[in-house]
């Protein structure tokens, strides 16, 4: 009960409001919103315009849907800014 612990609310925090759009459902690909799904979704950093960033030559850094770098991180520092 979230009387007796209030910290649990979290939880459906992030089952009804996060993971319902972010790990469950790609991103749209548009300026905001390019994200991966399932573990990708919070572990694949994206930018908001969707452009790559890393040191990988072979990537087009003019075409849109790249993750910014290919690396998989364990937590994440916020470094795009939430609704574009």
């Amino acid at each position: 009960s979230l009387k007796k612990n209030p910290w649990e609310a979290i939880y459906t925090y992030l089952r009804t409001d996060c993971q319902r759009c972010h790990v469950g459902v790609k991103g749209r690909n548009r300026r905001g919103d390019f994200r991966g799904m399932g573990c990708a979704a919070c572990h694949i950093p994206y930018n908001n315009a969707g452009l790559y960033e890393g040191a990988d030559e072979t990537v087009k850094r003019d075409e849109t849907g790249h993750a910014m770098v290919h690396t998989i991180q364990s937590s994440r520092e916020v470094k795009v800014v939430a609704n574009g």
